[in-house]
């Protein structure tokens, strides 16, 4: 279904005397090379598609337009055009940060598990998403953390039933922060010790 709607798309999109500088390209910056071209006529064909309707229209060509499934087209459109906005945003950096990366992360899991219980294909691939989100970025516990503490994000990219979680984290930190600490105070004293004795022998000594 999937296949079918994106050959439609590619056919629209690449069919003679249509293309981008007739209807006008979706953004002016290039998507990065890793995007693929044949999603990208699909955002296409839902952007401009009553553009594309009038020109198949005067063109009589119409049968080519009812081969389109618009229900499914909008669908995938809503979740694919977020997704290429985060590649570009992604891509415009050398090394992205993770204060870059982490909130774009939180907003593509909360777009695919809110549609993840639609009905149809469309919930396939949001569960699809999902994992190769979890696959291919782990959130470790230092990255929450560092969240948390740089005033700048605090916890607003987290998601709030992760809050507890990241807050009791921290707070594991700290006592082990503090712990490491009293031992080094424990022990200090003790090589200190022998070493005042000494300077003290040697003053009366003198």
């Amino acid at each position: 279904e999937v296949i079918e709607l994106l050959n439609v798309c590619e056919d629209l999109a690449g069919s003679t005397g249509l293309s981008k500088e007739t209807f006008g390209s979706l953004e002016e910056t290039s998507p990065p090379p890793c995007w693929n071209s044949v999603t990208d006529s699909l955002l296409l064909v839902h952007e401009r598609y009553e553009q594309i309707c009038e020109f198949y229209s005067r063109a009589k060509k119409m049968n080519l337009i009812q081969n389109l499934n618009k229900h499914l087209l909008s669908n995938l459109a809503a979740i694919l055009a977020p997704v290429k906005q985060a590649v570009i945003e992604l891509s415009n950096e050398s090394r992205p940060t993770l204060q870059l990366v982490l909130p774009t992360y939180v907003k593509l899991e909360k777009l695919f598990t809110s549609k993840a219980n639609d009905a149809g294909v469309v919930s396939k691939l949001c569960h699809l998403f999902l994992e190769a989100l979890k696959e291919n970025f782990k959130v470790h516990s230092a990255h929450k953390v560092a969240m948390i503490l740089d005033p700048q994000q605090k916890l607003r990219p987290v998601p709030p039933y992760q809050h507890e979680e990241i807050i009791g984290k921290v707070c594991e930190l700290i006592n082990e922060v503090k712990e490491s600490w009293a031992e080094e105070t424990e022990f200090e004293p003790s090589t200190k010790k022998p070493r005042a004795a000494g300077e003290a022998a040697a003053a009366q000594e003198e």
